[in-house]
């Protein structure tokens, strides 16, 4: 990232952390004194922040407070962890089981990304960064995220060229019915050459999925014989885990 944007992303950083419980309305010169920033420029931040729903000003008082799409990130992230800590005992079943590496992915916006992983015993294995996004469009795990979304949200992200992956609708289509129908989704090298992986979804209370679980490994282990012996032993996990994050239906 650029010098120049560091700041700016740091200075914005300096204006959220102002307010609190106790001053959750703030004005450009009380923000000013604290930050120790001119009026100019934490004007020029609060309204890049206000196109961002991070922030929002009352016209009458003329004061800022925080907005809501942080209410909406932090719920994600409190989402995210409580996943991760219901998921990794099953984890680390599916690892003994296949003696593969284990994955739990949730989505963010047009994109996956991989919240834990506990790796396979194999000296010869995969593995994927912590943190990454990777396209929804591809792999096992994008593909179960984005199967159980709205039919409007998967037009979105199909049309969209930010995924940088050239996408047969009709396939796609195709594809994301079979996975609906299964509760699985099995793909062959397509995040990585050479790689296999079967995912499962996991719902919350809402009945929404909120992460994909997943097994991947060389695809010259992990067969397709395989993955459909797995199958079933990942959708009883997958079940198991969304009934602990209060999940009271149960998938077919």
């Amino acid at each position: 990232m650029h010098p120049d944007k560091v700041s700016v992303l740091e200075k914005a950083t300096d204006i959220l952390g102002c307010f609190s419980s106790k001053q959750n309305e703030l004005g450009v010169t009380e923000i000013g004194r604290m930050t120790g920033m001119s009026k100019s420029t934490v004007h020029r931040l609060l309204t890049a922040l206000q196109k961002a729903d991070l922030v929002k000003e009352d016209p009458v008082k003329r004061k800022y407070r925080l907005g809501f799409r942080l209410l909406e990130l932090a719920g994600v992230v409190l989402e995210s962890l409580d996943v991760r800590n219901v998921s990794r005992p099953y984890m680390r079943q599916l690892v003994e089981l296949t003696g593969e590496t284990a994955c739990l992915y949730t989505r963010t916006r047009n994109h996956r990304v991989c919240v834990e992983q506990l790796e396979s015993p194999h000296e010869i294995r995969w593995a994927v960064e912590l943190g990454k996004a990777y396209p929804l469009l591809s792999g096992a795990s994008g593909k179960v995220l984005l199967a159980f979304l709205p039919q409007e949200t998967i037009d979105q992200i199909a049309s969209g060229s930010s995924q940088g992956t050239t996408i047969d609708p009709n396939e796609l289509k195709a594809d994301l019915l079979q996975i609906r129908e299964s509760g699985f989704a099995i793909t062959f090298g397509e995040t990585v050459e050479g790689a296999a992986a079967i995912a499962v979804p996991i719902r919350k209370h809402t009945g929404d999925v909120v992460a994909a679980l997943g097994v991947f490994g060389p695809g010259s282990r992990l067969t397709h014989e395989k993955m459909l012996e797995y199958a079933h032993p990942m959708r009883s996990a997958a079940q198991a885990i969304s009934e602990e994050l209060g999940y009271l239906g149960k998938d077919s």
